[in-house]
């Protein structure tokens, strides 16, 4: 029946919102590919007016702003970078000394010539023994370079994740606040469309003479356009808190958008080898990537450097008393006095190993992990370059839906203002009114969901090729770009 498709469309309609809130509660996982941030404020062409009141408005920069500052996932990526720049701090060891110490306490005879029999008259003293060391390394024949080479490509792959989830927020901000007004779209339409019924069914009922079968099917749309307003209220407020979610604000948090009008985005795609150019170079992905192979080389060279010892300098100094004097002792000197003493040294310490099955067994084994990782990198970076012409797939196909959808909503509307007309000076059969209405709303509801997906695979496209929208620049900014093809690193990050 084509009176349930209107219910049926929209709770289709509304699904994109409610998925996008979702996964805002299960993984706020470092936009979308080739949509250039400046387009970010084509939603702002028209502007709900701003009436003063207590619940805050927030523009989608503002939104923007708050998630890449306050999101937790964000925020623990940050902890990522400054834990990786302390294991690079420790891989800095040359020239910093390693101090050493240990004491040591516990009874000993009194005469060390008759031991045994002392310990069990308990003729004992108590030794104390102090040891401290100092060591310092020097040289390690490009084994500590290679460790600090190691640990740089980890801060780098620290720093990519942190990209990486800026990305994925930022395009989960901006599909979120289309989906918020999707929502808000889909109530107005909901809400002129239950009234202009209600409207109509009133008249009919003044009438004396009206069909109770029409009655009966207008008020079964009426009771299914009642229901889909419930439903889209509820999804809307489930959007509304995975912006909450994102955006790390408490969840009985209230806010409004600075605009309830869903419009399409005005951005003019590029060449789709522009955007694998940008990819390639900037999505954190392929960035992680490259850090993950050079990460096996440099530990493949380690292995092989292995074979080298290495070199430092060191001291110490110990100190060994005992409470009572011991008897039976025949060298007393500092050096060779078991019991008390006090001596002190300094020398040159080479030290290395050298395991012939082992450690070729490991650096061969390095080495093929280095080739293995050299073969993934190629068709990562392929399949990277398909999921970039997937999504600029879609994001043309969803430009050209627009357009044909946005004329098929005006054909809708004339229909229904014919409609309406004859109706209104008896003309119109009921059966055009109900029919003309049910095909501009689905007509209307079509568009707008043609222009969340067209606004929300911009988004897509954008993490596809690591864009994070900078948002002093999108404030700076005028008005909307039309050229969505980065130009420098002003505008992008990541």
């Amino acid at each position: 029946m084509r009176l349930l498709r209107v219910g049926f469309f929209c709770l289709f309609l509304i699904a994109s919102a409610k998925v996008m809130a979702t996964q805002a509660f299960t993984k706020p996982q470092r936009g979308v590919e080739g949509v250039a941030p400046r387009a970010l404020l084509a939603e702002g062409a028209t502007r709900a007016p701003i009436i003063e009141t207590e619940v805050p408005v927030y523009s989608l920069q503002d939104c923007l702003r708050f998630a890449l500052q306050k999101n937790d996932l964000i925020r623990s990526r940050v902890e990522g970078i400054e834990a990786a720049r302390w294991r690079r701090n420790e891989a800095d060891a040359r020239f910093w000394p390693v101090l050493q110490y240990e004491y040591n306490a516990a009874p000993v005879p009194q005469d060390v010539s008759n031991a045994f029999n002392e310990f069990f008259t308990g003729n004992l003293s108590m030794f104390n023994r102090f040891k401290i060391g100092l060591g310092i390394p020097i040289y390690t024949f490009g084994q500590l370079e290679t460790v600090q080479k190691m640990a740089d490509k980890g801060v780098e792959a620290a720093t990519q994740e942190k990209f990486k989830e800026d990305a994925k927020v930022a395009s989960d901000v901006r599909q979120l606040y289309y989906g918020i007004q999707l929502g808000q779209e889909l109530e107005r339409l909901l809400e002129s469309a239950v009234e202009e019924l209600r409207k109509k069914i009133t008249e009919e009922e003044q009438k004396s003479e009206h069909s109770p079968m029409d009655l009966m099917k207008m008020e079964m749309v009426l009771l299914e356009l009642e229901k889909q307003m419930m439903d889209t209220g509820e999804n809307r407020a489930l959007a509304e808190q995975g912006m909450r979610v994102q955006m790390g604000l408490p969840d009985d948090f209230q806010f409004e958008l600075d605009s309830n009008r869903l419009r399409p985005l005005p951005a003019l795609l590029g060449e789709m080898e522009e955007y694998f150019a940008v990819a390639m170079d900037s999505r954190p992905e392929a960035r992680l990537v490259k850090i993950g192979t050079e990460v096996k080389r440099f530990q493949y060279e380690l292995e092989k450097k292995k074979w080298f010892p290495t070199m430092g300098v060191g001291g110490f100094f110990e100190l060994g008393r005992t409470t009572s004097e011991i008897s039976g002792v025949t060298s007393t000197d500092d050096f060779s006095d078991p019991f008390n003493f006090t001596r002190a040294g300094i020398g040159l310490e080479i030290k290395g190993q050298i395991d012939f099955h082992g450690q070729r067994a490991r650096a061969k084994r390095a080495g093929s992990e280095y080739y293995k990782a050299l073969l993934e990198k190629v068709m990562a970076e392929r399949g990277l370059r398909l999921d970039v012409e997937k999504t600029y797939r879609e994001a043309k196909r969803a430009e050209k839906n627009v357009d044909g959808l946005e004329e098929k909503q005006r054909l809708a509307r004339r229909m229904m203002f014919l409609a309406k007309s004859n109706y209104d000076v008896g003309l119109g059969e009921k059966n055009e009114f109900i029919e003309s209405l049910k095909l501009l709303l689905v007509s209307r509801a079509e568009y707008l969901k043609s222009v969340f997906d067209y606004n929300s695979i911009l988004a897509r496209l954008d993490e596809k090729i690591g864009v994070v929208p900078d948002v002093e620049e999108l404030e700076k900014s005028k008005g909307p770009t039309k050229v969505i093809v980065p130009q420098g690193e002003e505008i992008y990050k990541g």
